[in-house]
């Protein structure tokens, strides 16, 4: 016989925690009071949809709300993961020189995606937008803009 990799059901966790979840669920909005038998919110039963956490499911239902909501999910699914733009480390870049060169064309290419809003989310929309609109190949335009292929296009 196969052996057994589990000999007992994981114990359940103890009541003081399921209670502080139950409230931080009420906190967040995803229910609608701190009691065990409260309704779940739109926030919630989206939430358990999405493999994001509140305040990003809250950021697409808002973009529902206002008729925005493609731009509202890019601007999750960025602000989920990872920075698009590629890394500069002296761990990666040994010579001092290029790896300030490499991080002055970061700078600048964050800065011209940004626009002058001062935004993260919206310079992410922003730099998706100028990425489908390209005619470029993929890895060439993101070359072009210190942005990690890998990274765009998980």
């Amino acid at each position: 016989p196969p052996p057994s990799f589990s000999p007992s059901p994981p114990a359940p966790p103890p009541p003081v925690k399921i209670t502080q979840a139950i409230a931080a669920l009420c906190d967040a909005g995803a229910t609608t009071s701190n009691e065990e038998s409260s309704a779940v919110t739109e926030l919630g039963k989206l939430a358990v949809h999405l493999p994001l956490e509140l305040d990003m499911v809250r950021l697409i239902l808002l973009g529902r709300a206002f008729d925005c909501l493609s731009d509202c999910i890019v601007m999750a699914c960025f602000l989920s993961y990872q920075d698009p733009f590629v890394i500069t480390s002296p761990l990666f870049i040994r010579d001092m020189q290029e790896l300030a060169k490499q991080c002055n064309l970061v700078y600048r290419s964050k800065i011209a995606f940004d626009g002058g809003c001062y935004s993260e989310p919206l310079s992410y929309l922003s730099l998706f937008a100028s990425f489908l609109a390209s005619d470029q190949r993929p890895s060439e335009w993101c070359r072009e803009h210190s942005v990690s292929v890998v990274r765009l296009r998980a």
